[in-house]
């Protein structure tokens, strides 16, 4: 196991959450919200954060929670990623 630097996260899913509704997606840490967010809304279908970087401690458990307001159209799919490298 090793200590990550993460960032650059992109989500996607496979129906734009339509009209005044969204997908507010998040990387959690140990079921803890980091500052990799970003916000899939209206007739869009994927989203990204370039902005922000987050750092996990060895063995954290990490995930990405998709939060649907409105409520947005369900889903068949959805996918999300972020570029992480090793922390020295």
């Amino acid at each position: 196991p090793i200590a990550l630097t993460c960032s650059s996260l992109y989500a996607e899913v496979s129906t734009a959450p339509g009209a005044g509704t969204s997908w507010a997606v998040t990387v959690r840490n140990e079921t803890s919200a980091t500052a990799l967010t970003c916000t899939i809304s209206g007739t869009a279908t994927a989203c990204g954060d370039s902005t922000n970087t987050v750092t996990f401690a060895i063995g954290a458990r990490i995930d990405a929670f998709f939060d649907g307001t409105g409520p947005p159209a369900a889903q068949d799919d959805s996918g999300w990623s972020m570029r992480c490298v090793p922390t020295e």
